[in-house]
């Protein structure tokens, strides 16, 4: 059986940036690295929460600038139920 692995993390200087997106490779490694269709889905399921695409699961991981709020805590929200609260401060 191959064994799962993360996206590629862009090439970042030290940083706030740069700790985001590490803290957002980690959580996607906790959550056994689902694919960004079913972190898309996840978030489509989700009452209050506004869909993204895979696209936009999958960039807001990978590319070097900073991704939207919204986008950010919509992918944390699909990963740990406890934190959904607070996404609809930052949605509204």
């Amino acid at each position: 059986m191959p064994v799962a692995r993360g996206w590629a993390q862009p090439l970042l200087p030290e940083g706030p940036l740069r700790t985001l997106n590490e803290e957002l490779h980690a959580l996607h490694a906790r959550s056994g690295y689902l694919s960004s269709r079913n972190i898309a889905e996840r978030i489509a399921e989700r009452p209050g929460l506004r869909p993204i695409s895979h696209t936009t699961v999958r960039k807001t991981l990978t590319d070097p600038g900073l991704p939207r709020l919204s986008h950010v805590m919509a992918v944390i929200c699909s990963s740990f139920d406890g934190v959904c609260g607070v996404v609809h401060v930052f949605q509204s």
